[in-house]
């Protein structure tokens, strides 16, 4: 926002541009089809508030603890849905190919979980 830099909000925000949610959290290895995952630690479902249109309403969410805020989208894919999908099912790929998006979108939309630490590999 270059109308209000000054402002505390915008300051702070700015100051926190380059800063990465992950801290001192490994990178895992890349995602592959074949990878069953499940949820990290303390990363669970609820329902919060979100922008709809104009209005806020309660929807469900995801939260992690060592995330800032909560998350609900990526791009178009609701991220619960697919969240709850990817660890109740045999692989990634399988829930890529049943997803009523296209299969790059749903696996990039699970990668990003999987690299944000929402998910990890099952051992």
């Amino acid at each position: 926002e270059r109308r209000f830099p000054a402002s505390p909000f915008w300051r702070k925000r700015s100051a926190n541009l380059g800063d990465d949610d992950r801290g001192s959290r490994p990178v895992p290895p890349p995602l592959t089809p074949t990878m069953k995952l499940r949820a990290a630690e303390g990363v669970r479902i609820a329902e919060g508030p979100v922008l709809e249109n104009d209005f806020i309403v309660s929807r469900e969410i995801l939260l992690a603890p060592d995330m800032e805020r909560p998350v609900r989208y990526w791009g178009s894919i609701c991220l619960p849905d697919l969240f709850r999908e990817v660890i109740t099912s045999s692989d990634v790929g399988r829930v890529a190919e049943r997803a009523r998006f296209p299969v790059d979108r749903v696996f990039g939309a699970i990668d990003w979980l999987y690299r944000s630490g929402y998910l990890i590999v099952e051992s």
